[in-house]
């Protein structure tokens, strides 16, 4: 059988807590092994969903189109494709199907055809391609790695609109086991829907600026589907009495009692991710431990099985207020957690400044910056720093620019999951 393995280490920021109240930072590290080369790597089915209202007329289309064509160039008959387009009316042009050299041809041929008119039926479209992916109920399909990903320049203006409510849909369907990745052209399209949508869906939200970002997105995005060597990785953190907590992470997670389960989704070969927790305690005695319990399930798609994982990690202790001032601090878990909550902040900011609250946004722009400005000083911290500089000091007096509000959306999303090999922006000066 192949060494999927996946490793799991939990750090402090530090391990000594105030006997009175306190707080501390909890990382658990994910890593996936690496894979042999010669290992069989599992099928994938994935939806292609293309938007071709109006407003994708002329270079958006044709990128889309090509980026399509493209992606399918990653797969072959061991994974299946649909692909779905959409204005008011929805399309499936292609039916779900194995990736043979007559699919792509047919596939080719069909999106030669497509041409931009129309309004602007997203919901109804992106639920089209679902359902093409999605597993018959009560029919085990095996562990494979469902995925549909939506190209779209625009907002929802027909049917489903609301982006809470198809944030919710795209959480339901991950519960499923069929994820959303989404895809933003130029600056008319709604970052705010399709962030949430992708981070309820349990996939990415990607900013593309220009044709030439397409290239560099499918390579990663194929790449970590055709990769994975974990899906529908849950994590479950329970805590003991006298401690309450709060997921930093922007993963989808729900609270049972003291325990959080927490989605992490899927994991490629030779990766990593840093899920972030705050847990507060309460009074209690010095010398008193608070032991937590980890454990984790997930599908491996290579052997086809279920596996599971379980700890219990080194404690928190009570300690006076002196000796919890002179604990070391773990600079690691230091600089995630303030990059995740800064992601945190600037989230926030964003949606006050499309509210019109731009006094307020640049307040959570400086709360973010102030954040990060007390964190280890890393490459990584001192580079978002520079890219908050402009964000902190706009003017109070207008809207933050298009770009801004969708490479700051595109970069926070990224930073807030913790996956380090997804860090970097496509859409960055």
């Amino acid at each position: 059988m192949p060494n999927t393995d996946l490793s799991f280490r939990s750090r402090w920021n530090r391990t000594l807590v105030h006997d009175r109240e306190g707080s501390a930072d909890l990382m658990i590290r994910i890593t996936a092994s690496p894979r042999p080369t010669h290992t069989e790597r599992s099928p994938i089915d994935v939806a292609f969903v293309i938007d071709r209202s109006g407003s994708m007329g002329g270079q958006p289309i044709e990128a889309a189109k090509n980026g399509v064509r493209m992606a399918v160039d990653h797969l072959d008959h061991r994974d299946r494709a649909a692909v779905v387009i959409y204005d008011g009316v929805i399309d499936v042009i292609q039916a779900l199907a194995p990736v043979s050299p007559a699919a792509r041809r047919a596939i080719d041929g069909a999106l030669d055809d497509v041409e931009a008119c129309g309004s602007t039926n997203l919901g109804e479209g992106w639920l089209v391609g679902c359902r093409q992916i999605a597993p018959e109920p009560g029919v085990h399909c095996g562990h494979r790695l469902r995925r549909t990903i939506l190209l779209t320049d625009g907002q929802a203006n027909v049917g489903m609109v609301d982006p809470a409510q198809l944030a919710h849909h795209a959480a339901n369907l991950r519960m499923l086991g069929v994820t959303t990745t989404t895809l933003g052209f130029g600056e008319h399209f709604d970052e705010q829907l399709l962030s949430a949508m992708a981070e309820g869906g349990g996939g990415n939200f990607e900013y593309i600026r220009s044709p030439q970002q397409l290239i560099p997105f499918f390579n990663r995005e194929l790449g970590d589907m055709l990769n994975a060597v974990a899906i529908g990785l849950t994590l479950r953190v329970t805590l003991p009495e006298g401690m309450r907590g709060e997921v930093i992470s922007f993963l989808p997670h729900t609270r049972h009692g003291k325990t959080f389960e927490i989605t992490v989704g899927e994991l490629p070969a030779g990766e990593s991710v840093d899920v972030l927790l705050q847990v507060t305690t309460r009074r209690g005695n010095p010398g008193d431990l608070l032991p937590i319990s980890l454990d984790a399930h997930w599908g491996d798609p290579i052997a086809d099985i279920d596996r599971t994982w379980s700890a219990v990690p080194k404690p928190l202790t009570r300690a006076i207020g002196s000796a919890v001032d002179a604990a070391k601090i773990d600079e690691e878990v230091a600089e995630k957690s303030a990059l995740q909550r800064a992601a945190n902040a600037q989230r926030e900011a964003l949606k006050l400044d499309r509210a019109g609250r731009h006094a307020e946004s640049r307040a959570r722009m400086r709360d973010s910056h102030q954040t990060l400005a007390e964190a280890p000083m890393t490459d990584r911290v001192l580079k978002e720093l520079r890219l908050m500089d402009d964000l902190a000091s706009a003017p109070v007096d207008a809207v933050l620019s298009e770009h801004a509000h969708k490479r700051t959306a595109s970069r926070v999303s990224r930073m807030g999951r913790g996956r380090r090999d997804r860090e970097e922006s496509l859409s960055d000066d």
